[in-house]
């Protein structure tokens, strides 16, 4: 954000980590020269909270997020900026996410990878992670927010819906006849590196998510979320068939025991979500 080409007015940080750690990054932050800056400890825990603590104390017009896992682009702002000039019709603005430096984490796996080529405007709802992108790099006019409401605290890493915080808001932006840009010069470094085995882990909380996100949608009678709910759905009936089956094929134990594992984690991930979005539709 320092380096970027286009100074930002305002830099909000909400640091979660704790007493002792805010601490030292108070100390870090004063080493740098940051512009004109806002740093704000927080003691509850949740992406969501986070987020929209920073929306209440942030005065610019534009709101620019990215997450502590996270390298922006030296163009990044400058990006967001010319997105609004241009396209004076949109209220948020993606963009798309690269894996940090992936010659140096051979075997590993960089979520919220998102690398669409082509610009384009969304004006329905539609799969966030096909056609949108993620909150690790995205840009929300403040009065798009204003008139929407800010995120759900119930969704997000840190949350009881575990994550699509990013998800929703996109969704409600276009179920409300706002327009979304993608564009694909507006790039964000993710620099977050997980094992096979931690990388599972991670999908039971998207899977979690994915169904509150379009649960919720679903159950107040939005048409776009009904084909996502029945895959999820479908795919887990087939899980589901397939422990059925492994049941009664001999495996090695540990084999069995995995696969089992991770097909019932997903379902079960996918039916705690379900339930989510029920009760908070």
């Amino acid at each position: 954000l320092v380096q970027n080409s286009q100074k930002p007015y305002e830099l909000v940080i909400v640091d979660q980590s704790g007493t002792e750690a805010a601490d030292r990054n108070k100390k870090i932050l004063k080493r740098h020269s940051l512009p004109k800056y806002m740093y704000i400890p927080l003691r509850k825990h949740g992406l969501s909270i986070a987020r929209n603590t920073a929306i209440r104390h942030a005065r610019g017009e534009i709101m620019a997020f990215t997450d502590d896992d996270c390298i922006v682009d030296s163009r990044w702002l400058s990006a967001i900026k010319q997105s609004f000039t241009k396209h004076l019709d949109v209220s948020a603005v993606f963009g798309k996410n690269f894996p940090y430096k992936t010659q140096k984490q051979k075997g590993q796996i960089c979520p919220c990878t998102f690398l669409n080529q082509s610009q384009s405007i969304v004006t329905k709802p539609c799969v966030h992670y096909r056609y949108i992108g993620f909150g690790n790099n995205m840009a929300i006019q403040k009065s798009a927010l204003d008139a929407q409401g800010n995120f759900k605290e119930w969704l997000g890493p840190g949350s009881i819906g575990n994550n699509a915080e990013d998800a929703e808001m996109a969704q409600r932006l276009l179920v409300n006849k706002q327009r979304i840009l993608y564009n694909p010069d507006m790039v964000v470094y993710h620099n977050r590196w997980l094992t096979k085995n931690e990388a599972r882990i991670q999908n039971y909380s998207y899977a979690c998510g994915e169904m509150a996100c379009y649960g919720y949608f679903f159950f107040q009678g939005y048409q776009f979320a009904r084909p996502v709910v029945r895959a999820n759905i479908m795919d887990s009936a087939r899980r589901l068939k397939h422990i059925g089956k492994e049941l009664f094929i001999i495996h090695p134990v540990s084999r069995k025991r995995i696969d089992i594992q991770h097909h019932f984690n997903i379902f079960l991930s996918r039916l705690r979500g379900l339930a989510i979005g029920a009760i908070f539709s």
